[in-house]
């Protein structure tokens, strides 16, 4: 378990393998031709030695595709079911010698589907029906892979939309490539909404969640298509299940699989509540601000005091926990206290934080200016939740390294007299000022 990092890197380490397929359309490959290649899942998707247990109703799908080096150019496609006890090998054809990128994506699809022909380009292959992601809207196949609209329901099994992807560099020459392997990895977010008062919950016979998400992903270079969003709706009777968010037991109103960046934030989420037939208390529709965030690989929990029959006029206000780990102890997440106790300090001063110095999602995405200029601040962790923040004035502290490539909208920055040895501003294409003079 571990604190957010500045830097937002996150390698995923996986080594156990997935199962064999028993795709009887799966031939063998010829010797001059032929393409093997071994394909691990992540360990915590529930592997063993044996096929990792499917949501009910629902068998894994893993797809391939041989792409020209540099992306331009399909070459071959295959789709084969996860059963079995091996480890998965996927074998399929390629004519010519060349240098070829394999993408791979692994899903999971309706139980007993039927596979039928299909095309893209001048490729012909035999395809499993799309379930909770399209791959094959377009000629280009697994580089538009696209949520399927309108949103299934996933309410009460939520795992059924989970993901996987990989990416192999390899040549081809007049013989068969046999010692290929790869391992795949979530391009998701756990995103889990809660309560904090857990009686509270028993109100409700049924909580609806509607919220926009990432659309489509490229899975040749793993990056999210830029504007392209779906509308969700989940919609379901809250169950028992609880995390832990801030040293709270919380109840949990929803969880959802997100097409995730490698660091980003959710738009607003509706909820509404249909209250139990016993109760006479009202239960007002919310709305949790714009801010959570949203980090591929990562589970992400966020609860607040939502279902509140006493307040039909009170604002929501999250704590957020980010965890590094997928599955396991849900209790165990890391809830995000501001670092560096000049900057939690004046965060806690201008109501950004709580007492405690836990950042406050609704008020840091308000944020558009901030001057902490001669603050004696040493680190700005955590300054990737002020998303909304335009201005920034961090001179005359000692900061060594400074990470704003979560504050997209940042169009100003001085960061004079500090001792900066690393400055990144990836992802703030609006920023047209910059002054960093006086650094190491």
């Amino acid at each position: 378990m571990k604190k957010i990092a500045t830097n937002y890197i996150f390698l995923l380490a996986f080594a156990l393998a997935c199962a064999a397929c028993a795709d009887k359309e799966n031939k063998a490959p010829s010797p001059e031709k032929g393409i093997s290649i071994e394909v691990a899942l992540p360990a915590d998707a529930g592997l063993s030695r044996s096929v990792p247990t499917a949501p009910a109703g629902h068998t894994l799908r893993c797809v391939l595709e041989a792409w020209t080096r540099d992306g331009s150019t399909l070459k071959a496609r295959t789709e084969q079911l996860a059963t079995g006890t091996d480890p998965l090998t996927i074998k399929f054809d390629l004519e010519d010698s060349g240098e070829y990128t394999a993408v791979l994506w692994a899903d999971y699809i309706d139980e007993g589907a039927a596979a039928a022909d299909a095309t893209l380009g001048d490729i012909t292959f035999r395809h499993y029906p799309d379930k909770y992601y399209r791959t094959t809207d377009t000629d280009k196949g697994l580089r538009q892979a696209s949520v399927v609209t309108p949103y299934a329901n996933t309410h009460d099994t939520p795992d059924a939309r989970d993901a996987f992807t990989g990416r192999l560099a390899f040549t081809k020459g007049s013989t068969a490539v046999t010692d290929l392997k790869v391992t795949l990895a979530r391009p998701l977010s756990r995103l889990t909404i809660a309560e904090k008062d857990a009686a509270n919950v028993d109100f409700c016979a049924t909580v609806t969640a509607t919220y926009k998400v990432p659309a489509a992903i490229d899975a040749f270079t793993g990056e999210l298509l830029a504007g392209q969003q779906a509308e969700a709706e989940l919609s379901g009777t809250p169950g028992n299940t609880t995390v832990t968010v801030g040293g709270t037991v919380c109840r949990v109103l929803f969880s959802d699989l997100v097409l995730a960046p490698d660091n980003g934030s959710m738009g607003e989420i509706a909820l509404s509540f249909v209250p139990v037939e016993a109760n006479d208390k009202l239960l007002p529709a919310v709305t949790i601000p714009a801010g959570v965030p949203l980090k591929r690989g990562y589970r992400v929990n966020a609860a607040g005091k939502i279902v509140d029959p006493t307040d039909p006029f009170s604002r929501v206000i999250l704590a957020v926990d980010i965890a590094d780990t997928w599955t396991g102890d849900e209790n165990a997440s890391t809830h995000f206290q501001i670092p560096d106790a000049n900057f939690r300090q004046f965060c806690i001063d201008q109501g950004y934080a709580d007492a405690e110095g836990y950042m406050i999602l609704e008020e840091a995405a308000k944020v558009t200016e901030m001057d902490v200029f001669n603050k004696n601040i040493a680190s700005l962790e955590g300054i990737g939740y002020f998303t909304g923040l335009t201005r920034l004035d961090c001179s005359n502290n000692s900061l060594a390294s400074l990470d704003l490539s979560g504050c997209t909208k940042l169009t100003e920055l001085r960061c004079n007299y500090n001792s900066l040895e690393s400055l990144d501003v990836a992802g703030c294409s609006a920023l047209s000022y910059l002054s960093c003079y006086y650094n190491s």
